[in-house]
């Protein structure tokens, strides 16, 4: 690191330069740094009083290994980190958008809709987390970042590093508010039901703008959290059910995360169950599950990532689907009719339709210069507000298969029996090496194949066309069972067979 004025940043830290301070925690200061391709990261570099503190490199180390293993779509992924050097410092990527409690102060709660999806996404991403053995530890409002992709977990990886040390000790680490009885009790070996009870916490502050436990100072709302029951406020009686399990006092009472999974993709059938009951065994497993192999002290990004946008590129929001790589379709239709993305601000747009009593009307599809002029008649299907047009019922998009692009014009796609597929014309991606087998184009678009995750695409053509009819924002069009919806993020296609499918935009991808 090159050497630091006071009061002023350094003015690199390791392959990154410096360009402007996002904050300070107990672990030390987060930098805005910029590596060689133009890549954002936050960059933290740890307090050089802790640092210097008995066997808190060898901690770090292997924090920054176990982080490095977490499931790069649903938490900030690590990119570099040198726990040997003065000071030792972590760079992880830079996720752009508001974090929940910044936007729940400036719009309110996310009302019924949007915290279900929140709630959804969430849940997900905690099976998926603890399934690799590892556990968040703080899980609060400021660590859930509203990002382009859907809700994203940051801050993973740096709380166990500093057990032991003056700097996080009791509930320094985390707020009181949306910690567990456990970590308030001073346990530092909690296992998955601790991420559980904040999980509930989270919820139920999307739900009402505030914590469960909320009170006049950190002390009382450690207390509350330890011995007094959850104030949930106006959260429904589905919802209040599974939030109260998530937060009993006793973790082995507590749902799994694929339990609070399961019971969310069911929370407005009628025939379903209420939350669920259980009886988890006790906590008896370590917070993370170490390498088996110490790994180099530079952790380098997973080149083969099969979900990335650079994060210095700004987009509006994607909803917050309910799921991690693979997601249901009719949670998927739910959700994107209860979130938008607003431009310039990362708003979630189900806050707002649910203070004005519903859904805006359909926008008509704009045409494109010299493309053929839509019938007047309504689409085929409706689902849940989006458009649904039906390849089999309605031909403005061919007869038998369709072709459309996006009202900006960056992206085409063509759907044909068997086969999705869309181009980007303009893209900031960063792909994999090209495959074996592919001496064409890779990675200008993707395609979804029946039966077969979404992949990149190997072509030696474009689907880019003036003439294409537009597909508008809020619409979608469907061949069998695969659907494809355009949004202001890009376009999405899911087969609902297979539960495959892809995501592009100019400045990401996600297959699955």
């Amino acid at each position: 690191m090159d050497q630091e004025h006071a009061g002023t940043e350094p003015a690199t830290v390791g392959r990154y330069r410096v360009t402007g301070e996002l904050g300070v925690g107990p672990m030390g200061r987060v930098l805005i740094g910029v590596d060689e391709a133009g890549r954002q990261a936050a960059v933290r570099v740890v307090h050089p009083q802790l640092a210097a503190e008995p066997g808190f490199r060898d901690r770090f180390r292997h924090e920054v290994q176990v982080a490095a293993t977490a499931p790069a779509w649903f938490v900030a992924p690590v990119l570099d980190a040198d726990p040997d050097a003065d000071p030792p410092w972590l760079a992880i990527a830079y996720v752009e958008g508001p974090p929940l409690h910044v936007f729940v102060a400036q719009h309110g709660p996310l009302g019924r809709q949007g915290t279900v999806a929140l709630a959804v996404r969430l849940a997900e991403g905690l099976a998926a987390l603890h399934g690799a053995g590892l556990v968040h530890r703080d899980l609060k409002p400021s660590n859930v970042v509203l990002a382009a992709d859907g809700p994203r977990l940051v801050d993973f990886g740096i709380a166990r590093a500093g057990d032991g040390t003056p700097f996080a000790r009791g509930p320094v680490m985390g707020a009181p508010a949306f910690l567990s009885p456990e970590l308030v009790a001073g346990v530092r070996d909690v296992g998955p039901a601790s991420d559980i009870f904040s999980f509930g916490s989270v919820i139920g502050f999307a739900a009402a703008g505030r914590s469960p436990f909320a009170d006049s100072s950190p002390a009382a709302e450690a207390h509350r959290v330890a011995a007094a029951p959850a104030d949930l406020g106006p959260i429904d009686a589905g919802l209040r059910d599974l939030v109260l399990a998530c937060l009993a006092k006793d973790p082995a009472a507590r749902p799994t995360a694929a339990q609070v999974r399961d019971w969310l993709r069911t929370i407005d059938d009628p025939n379903a169950v209420g939350a669920p009951t259980v009886a988890a065994p006790a906590m008896a497993a370590p917070t993370v599950v170490a390498p088996a192999v110490v790994a180099p002290t530079v952790v380098q990004p997973h080149a083969g990532s099969t979900h990335y946008g650079p994060p210095h590129q700004v987009q509006p929001p994607l909803p917050p689907y309910g799921g991690g790589p693979r997601r249901r379709r009719g949670m998927l239709a739910a959700v994107v009719a209860a979130v938008v993305a607003v431009a310039a601000i990362a708003v979630v747009a189900v806050v707002l339709l649910n203070r004005g009593g519903g859904a805006p009307p359909p926008t008509a599809a704009p045409q494109a210069t010299g493309g053929p002029q839509a019938p007047p008649a309504a689409p085929s299907a409706a689902a849940d507000g989006v458009q649904v047009f039906d390849v089999a019922t309605d031909n403005r998009f061919g007869s038998g298969s369709a072709r459309f692009a996006t009202p900006s014009g960056n992206i085409a796609c063509a759907l044909a029996t068997g086969e999705a597929r869309c181009d980007v014309r303009e893209r900031s991606w960063q792909i994999p090496a090209t495959p074996a087998g592919c001496d064409l184009a890779y990675g200008t678009g993707a395609v979804l194949t029946a039966g077969q995750k979404g992949k990149l695409s190997c072509v030696g053509d474009t689907l880019s066309d003036p003439s294409l009819q537009v597909l508008a924002y809020g619409q979608a069009v469907r061949l069998g069972d695969v659907v494809c919806t355009s949004r202001e993020t890009g376009v999405r296609c899911e087969d609902g067979r297979s539960g495959h499918g892809f995501a592009v935009a100019r400045a990401s991808y996600e297959l699955y």
